[in-house]
């Protein structure tokens, strides 16, 4: 009765992350960011948990060899799932805390490790029953080293915990509120609840606890996070803005962290003489040429607004930054050497690096100043004849 009562609760909070996974889903305008996709994939993973642990209270003690094996299979499953789960949360905290992908990508490497770990215990204890055993009666119980999980788990959530909490300190309340709050309630509420399933064995808590959490952070900064410009499917300003206030505090200063800042050329007369439509048209064209240009793993693309775009990347050297803003350049020369348009499409491109004593407004400020110049230029030498 108790195995139904929970697989009932575990298929509502299946429903619920059903539905949020399939909203983002139909989206087909909007880029996901790095961290969003990471969410996407830890809601998968806990509604994944959810039906293997529903699974688990159906079959367990029903009789039949072939219901053991399934039951052996799904526990399994069920334990590998576990801390991978809060490996998915502490690397989606880490991607919006410091909206540092590459960053991110090689700390994975050192992040993983606890989880493979995990992993290969819960393979094992098929045959040795290190973190679970079913009896011959298909009767399931914990193992010996079943604290190893745990443990390996909290590792990974407390890990989450500490980066949040060093945000805050280091930065102050008022500037990380909005992304650090929901995540620190998220985490902390997974803890409480899997502390009380550790102390109150029987109970099946924590994954529709984990559930409704996600339901939290997906309200109050998923959902509320409209992050694509739709005429260019590029990122859009407010999501420029957040992006850059993290991105810029987590620089190591190991790499030339650049902003390109362009501009079309004779967007107003593009406008005035062949109308808005084809004014939309010259950026969506532009939006294209971007994301034909940039490494689109790594480098942020954005429209600020009008016809102004930037890209925010990282390079070894000036010469790669270089060979991008003319491989940007080139592509809008194919674009018109292919004649798509019925008007010439070209851009003013200018960019800066960014030193330890910039903020978010000086170092666009100096990108923008630069690409004004090659602008001035063009105008300058247009007039000469």
């Amino acid at each position: 009765m108790l195995g139904i009562l929970y697989a009932e609760v575990n298929a509502v909070g299946g429903v619920f992350l059903l539905f949020m996974i399939l909203n983002k889903n139909t989206r087909k305008f909007s880029i996901q960011p790095f961290g969003q996709q990471i969410f996407n994939l830890l809601m998968i993973t806990n509604l994944a948990i959810l039906t293997f642990d529903a699974a688990m209270w159906l079959i367990d003690k029903q009789p039949g060899d072939t219901l053991r094996i399934i039951n052996l299979a799904v526990s399994t499953v069920y334990y590998i799932l576990n801390p991978v789960m809060c490996f998915l949360c502490l690397i989606y905290t880490d991607s919006k805390v410091f909206e540092n992908k590459p960053a991110l990508i090689k700390r994975m490497r050192y992040y993983s490790i606890p989880g493979i770990i995990s992993i290969v215990l819960s393979v094992m204890s098929l045959f040795n029953g290190w973190f679970f055993t079913v009896s011959r009666d298909n009767v399931y119980s914990r193992g010996k080293l079943f604290v190893v999980m745990v443990v390996i788990s909290f590792v990974y959530l407390l890990g989450a915990v500490f980066i949040v909490a060093r945000d805050i300190i280091k930065n102050g309340w008022s500037k990380t509120k909005y992304i650090d709050f929901p995540i620190m309630f998220f985490l902390l509420l997974i803890i409480g609840v899997t502390l009380l399933q550790i102390l109150f064995y029987g109970i099946s808590l924590i994954w529709i606890t984990s559930a409704v959490a996600c339901g939290y952070v997906y309200l109050n900064l998923q959902n509320g996070l409209i992050s694509t410009d739709y005429l260019t499917k590029l990122n859009n300003r407010p999501r420029l803005d957040i992006y850059l206030e993290r991105r810029l505090r987590s620089w190591q200063g190991d790499t030339l962290l650049f902003a390109v800042m362009l501009d079309l050329d004779g967007f107003k007369t593009i406008n005035d003489l062949y109308g808005h439509i084809s004014g939309d048209e010259a950026l969506e064209v532009a939006g294209k040429v971007l994301r034909k240009s940039c490494n689109r793993d790594f480098d942020f693309l954005a429209r600020m607004g009008g016809d102004e775009f930037i890209i925010v990347g990282e390079r070894e050297s000036i010469e790669e930054i270089e060979a991008l803003i003319a491989k940007i350049q080139n592509n809008f020369a194919e674009v018109n050497r292919s004649k798509v348009l019925k008007f010439k499409l070209e851009a003013s491109i200018g960019y800066s690096l960014f030193k330890k004593s910039d903020d978010v407004k000086s170092f666009l400020d100096a990108a923008d100043g630069e690409m004004y110049k090659i602008k001035q230029a063009k105008k300058v030498k247009s007039e000469q004849g």
